[in-house]
């Protein structure tokens, strides 16, 4: 069980790096965090254990957005084992993943500016998403109920013999909904597979996710619902070559969406879409020396959508590589790159970025970070009309650069406190805008500028290795603020661009009750742009048998009325109660 907060080792920058050597801002969600939580979902641990703003539409895993530094749902980069997961439909259908908590080793939250090193989309930052390679050969039953119909069932399997690892996991939940329009039906299936070689390792990953679910005014005043299904695989390596490391990428993604505006008037506005990605990449990793990496890679994206509303549309991309990473005498840190895109739509896109910093002690360090970004429009906000909003074929892509300054200070192996201050100023901000009062339909459309500025500090506490079950075992306190400037030009209102709250503040916690009682909880509180605030607590508690372990859990658990996003009301109090059995 790791429970102390010494550096480690991020992958977010593309080279594997210590992360007290790296001259950014990166939240580390960790295994042992990932197990505590009891989250079914990745959306859910983003909210406990990271300094962003998790937007839900439904829960348990139905339809969230994410924001980062105050960025809009679209404007952040998704990947699993650093291969891309957006989809090119809309954003919001990011987070349909066939991929469980229980298979993943780590998140890394990479903030702030990430087009130099992945491309389009990361305004706000990158998330990265590491599966588990499992260790040894474990089968595990998890059974759930609780309020509101809630059913929850989950199986995996883990194999690890001679070289070969593979993870697998199938889960299946369902709710009669906490609000008309609310109920909801999921099913996953994923396999992720590793392979140890003399000259280095191959990985396939395929997994298989549908979903059905109210989606009460999630695009509109009305009472919808919503068919999903996603299959996603990928193939990798890492070939070590003559001291060289080349990691080859290959991957596809579809995603079928069927979505009824009104569940009133079935036989009208009922669309379907089915979207198409393949993309493939080379890195290669050259050590110039012991303190001095370069990368350099080539990566490309072909996407398609066939719909019954946004009709047919192809584009691709094509993106070239180039960092280096430095580490002067031990102290200096220095971290320089571009990538320049080739975009089929909107052509061609360069993306320089720059971090330097200073190390004190090996204990503490300051650095600052500039680089710029960019988004193509998606599918939806180019071509997507229904009764509440239309798209807009003739939107440009939204550019911008962003500037930080931060600082990280390890106290010893227990305590870890960091902090930074940050300004984006973009250009052609997307957004549905409406240009009167008496409009009824809101317009994909380019504002002029956008101005976002901000400061975040979190500070960490955890006992030691070897300290006893006390009732508090660890601490995390994670704060933001946010202030946007938006020239809204001739715009009356506008839908997303002021959803991100002005003040966050999360703490969590874990220890030990008497009788060997595990707890953990998590308080968010936000105060929204409108002046609006909530409070949500969500709390477990769990207690390991020889073969076993049982729990109580909840959300809201003081039974708040909120929002995340206008219109689109969230559950009270919710509790369940489950129990996991170790069958090998």
């Amino acid at each position: 069980m790791r429970m102390v907060l010494q550096p480690i080792v991020v992958t977010s920058t593309r080279i594997p790096t210590n992360d007290l050597f790296v001259s950014r801002s990166i939240d580390v969600i960790d295994e042992q965090t990932i197990q505590n939580s009891g989250a079914w979902c990745v959306e859910d641990l983003l909210q406990n254990g990271a300094n962003v703003d998790v937007q839900s539409r439904g829960v348990f895993g139905v339809q969230t957005d994410v924001s980062i530094r105050g960025a809009l749902y679209s404007q952040y980069l998704l990947l699993l084992d650093g291969v891309r997961l957006n989809d090119s439909q809309t954003s919001h259908h990011n987070f349909d993943l066939p991929v469980s908590p229980d298979q993943i080793q780590r998140i890394e939250v990479l903030k702030g500016p990430g087009s130099s090193l992945y491309g389009p989309d990361a305004f706000g930052g990158v998330i990265n998403i590491i599966t588990r390679v499992p260790a040894q050969t474990a089968c595990r039953l998890n059974l759930s109920g609780g309020e509101n119909g809630l059913v929850h069932a989950a199986g995996s399997y883990d194999y690890s013999s001679s070289g070969i690892h593979s993870s697998n996991t199938i889960e299946h939940r369902r709710s009669d909904g906490y609000h008309v329009d609310t109920d909801f039906q999921t099913t996953s299936i994923s396999s992720n597979n590793t392979m140890d070689f003399p000259f280095g390792t191959c990985s396939l990953f395929g997994g298989y996710a549908q979903k059905a679910f109210g989606a009460f005014n999630f695009y509109g005043p009305s009472p919808s619902k919503e068919w999903t299904t996603t299959t996603f695989c990928h193939a990798a390596a890492q070939i070590l070559v003559h001291g060289l490391l080349l990691q080859p990428k290959i991957s596809y993604r579809r995603h079928n969406d069927k979505f009824m505006y009104d569940v009133r008037t079935p036989g009208q506005f009922v669309n379907i879409h089915t979207t198409n990605s393949s993309s493939g990449e080379l890195h290669c990793i050259i050590p110039i020396d012991e303190s001095s990496s370069l990368i350099s890679g080539i990566a490309g994206t072909i996407d398609n959508i066939v719909s019954t509303n946004l009709h047919t549309h192809e584009r691709s991309s094509l993106g070239i590589l180039l960092s280096l990473q430095c580490v002067f005498r031990q102290r200096f840190l220095v971290d320089v790159g571009m990538r320049e895109d080739f975009h089929s739509q909107y052509g061609r896109q360069l993306n320089p970025a720059m971090s330097v910093g200073v190390l004190f002690a090996q204990s503490a360090k300051v650095f600052v970070t500039a680089g710029r970004s960019f988004r193509a429009p998606s599918y939806t906000e180019l071509y997507y009309s229904n009764p509440a909003r239309i798209g807009n074929a003739g939107l440009k892509p939204e550019t911008g650069w962003s500037t930080e300054l931060g600082t990280e200070w390890y106290g010893g192996a227990q305590i870890k406190f960091s902090a930074s201050c940050f300004e984006r100023d973009q250009q052609n901000l997307i957004d549905y805008v409406k240009f009167t009062a008496s409009d009824a339909v809101a317009q994909a459309a380019n504002f002029a500028t956008a101005v976002t500025r901000g400061l975040e500090a979190a500070l960490q506490w955890q006992r030691g290795d070897d300290a006893e079950p006390e009732i508090i075992r660890s601490v995390q306190v994670r704060y933001t603020y946010l202030d946007s400037r938006i020239d809204r030009g001739s715009v009356y209102s506008s839908v997303y661009s002021f959803n991100h709250p002005r003040h966050q503040l999360n703490v969590d916690g874990s220890g030990y009750l008497p009788f060997l009682l595990h707890w953990t909880t998590n308080l968010t509180h936000k105060i929204k742009m409108d002046g609006t605030a909530f409070s949500l607590v969500d709390a477990k508690v769990s207690r390991d048998l020889s073969v076993a372990t049982v729990f109580l859990q909840g959300t809201n658990l003081l039974n708040q009325s909120y929002e995340e996003l206008t219109g689109v009301p969230l559950p009270g109090r919710w509790i369940w109660a489950g129990i996991e059995i170790k069958l090998l």
